[in-house]
């Protein structure tokens, strides 16, 4: 059986040959969403990354991805 992530919790999916995930950071002015995407070839590879980036979000430090 797969699991799911809860609700607010990044995203992460295989595509294809890679796998995919995503951070949502709020939204902008304009209503559009803002995304950090990262990629691996792996899921615990993409689920590292993830939790980097967010760590990084999270210390008020600015994303370079």
């Amino acid at each position: 059986m797969t699991s799911r992530r809860g609700r607010g919790e990044d995203s992460v999916n295989h595509d294809g040959d890679r796998w995919r995930g995503a951070v949502s950071l709020g939204y902008r002015p304009d209503g559009r969403r803002i995304r950090k995407k990262v990629s691996g070839a792996t899921k615990a590879e993409v689920l590292r990354k993830l939790r980097d980036l967010r760590s990084e979000l999270n210390a008020g430090m600015p994303s370079s991805r």
